[in-house]
């Protein structure tokens, strides 16, 4: 034991659910920056932030934890606008980038079922595959980063008889009943209460059973996906049990849009 001497933080206090984990960072480390996007230009989704005439440095998207607390708390207020329920399951069909990340903050604000899938899942010759995952999950909101993503959702949705509460893309597709995230957030009244949006229900986190995501084995054996359930307490302990070791990175950097 002598020899793990300084490898290891004092135990951290077991946060009460994912928006207190959250939040807690973001307090702590306003000013300081949470996600770097290297293949991002500076102004994408600039609409999301508290400051839209901030000078940046550098070409390249970067969020601080403040500038991510409050995008995720805005498009989260949007959603229940919108009709979301908390609890809800969100499928996303996104490549890595500043709204895989911030997607993270608005399932823990909302206290959602994330299931992330391949965006490849999208591509025509899969219809298959994507309505089984679909229809397996029956999501209540449904992400994708452009209008050909929609299309092929749209398409999926319909063949599987499904129907969704909201349906957003990164960007405008200029598709009925798809809304942009910029577009969503600048519809929810600016008057919204923090405290009514970051309001955990207790009762739905239930000491932590709630399932926080799901996530696909890729089939070989079976080849039928199997989905892998987390509960919220999975997730925490993961995160709390990487926070004890010293000297991790700051930041996440995303330099390409690999899966």
């Amino acid at each position: 034991m002598a020899a793990l001497s300084g490898i290891y933080n004092d135990p951290l206090p077991h946060p009460k659910s994912l928006w207190h984990m959250f939040d807690a960072a973001a307090s702590g480390n306003a000013n300081k920056p949470a996600v770097t996007a290297m293949h991002q230009t500076v102004d994408h989704l600039a609409r999301l932030m508290p400051d839209k005439n901030a000078v940046r440095l550098g070409s390249w998207l970067e969020w601080t934890y403040a500038e991510f607390r409050h995008a995720a708390i805005k498009v989260a207020a949007a959603m229940l606008a919108a009709g979301v329920k908390r609890g809800s399951t969100l499928v996303t069909l996104i490549p890595n980038g500043i709204e895989s990340e911030l997607v993270l903050w608005v399932v823990a604000v909302l206290q959602l079922t994330l299931a992330p899938l391949d965006v490849g899942l999208s591509a025509a010759g899969r219809r298959e595959q994507l309505c089984d995952y679909l229809s397996r999950l029956s999501p209540h909101i449904v992400m994708v980063s452009d209008a050909d993503g929609a299309a092929s959702l749209d398409e999926a949705l319909t063949e599987c008889g499904l129907k969704t509460t909201l349906r957003l893309s990164s960007l405008e597709t200029g598709k009925d009943g798809w809304r942009s995230l910029e577009g969503l957030a600048s519809s929810a009244s600016s008057k919204e209460g923090v405290n009514a949006v970051t309001q955990q229900d207790n009762a739905l986190e239930d000491g932590g059973k709630r399932t926080a995501g799901i996530l696909f084995t890729s089939g070989t054996s079976t080849r039928r996906p199997k989905g892998c359930m987390m509960s919220a307490t999975n997730v925490l302990n993961t995160a709390i049990n990487e926070g004890a070791i010293k000297d991790l990175p700051e930041r996440v950097l995303i330099s390409s849009v690999n899966f």
